[in-house]
């Protein structure tokens, strides 16, 4: 067994302390990985996943759903993608359309399993999901992006059982409430579009 005795800072980042936006999301990406930990053997993957948004945020071009993208290929890396094509709860297409999304049964299900339960997203948030899921393109809709964030947390908590209570995910939305009182012509963040998703 080898046992580190040195390290040194390879890389940096010191343009994210000029925004403080990116900054909150840097420190939420960061703090996901260190509550998952390497148990998973995904370490390599999550690391580059976080070096490349790092990467980006540095630059100050990253696009505005960079955080929501950043959790739903982190899904990915981890198995917990959630599936689209096929109902999670009896394995039907859902070619025309889903009903719903069930976090524990990893994806959509479709009207049949739903049944008369009321759905816990509303019919636009999984257009808006579907939409990111297929086309995986940056929103210039703050309201979309936030609410896919909220989804995608909610759906590792579900999976991975290691997220609950993120420091760095209400310093991130004190900074956002705060920074759309001094831009008060911009539009302000939206809580996750869901009737009540910690049920299922």
């Amino acid at each position: 067994m080898h046992i580190p005795r040195d390290v040194s800072l390879m890389q940096w980042f010191p343009g994210l302390r000029n925004r403080l936006e990116d900054l909150a999301i840097a420190q939420v990406m960061a703090e996901i990985l260190l509550r998952l930990g390497a148990s998973g053997g995904h370490a390599a993957e999550e690391y580059r996943l976080l070096l490349g948004a790092l990467e980006q945020l540095e630059k100050g071009a990253a696009p505005p759903d960079l955080l929501a993208r950043w959790m739903a290929e982190l899904a990915e890396v981890l198995g917990y993608a959630p599936g689209f094509e096929f109902c999670a709860q009896c394995g039907a297409s859902l070619a025309s359309g889903i009903a719903d999304i069930w976090p524990a049964l990893g994806g959509g299900v479709c009207a049949a399993c739903l049944g008369t339960r009321r759905p816990a997203y509303t019919p636009s948030f999984l257009q808006e999901w579907m939409h990111f899921r297929a086309q995986r393109q940056p929103s210039n809709d703050p309201q979309c992006w936030q609410r896919i964030e909220h989804f995608y947390l909610h759906y590792l908590k579900v999976h991975t059982g290691s997220l609950d209570t993120l420091h760095s995910w209400n310093w991130l939305s004190q900074t956002r409430n705060v920074l759309s009182l001094c831009h008060p012509n911009e539009p302000q963040e939206n809580i996750c579009e869901t009737n009540n998703p910690s049920w299922k």
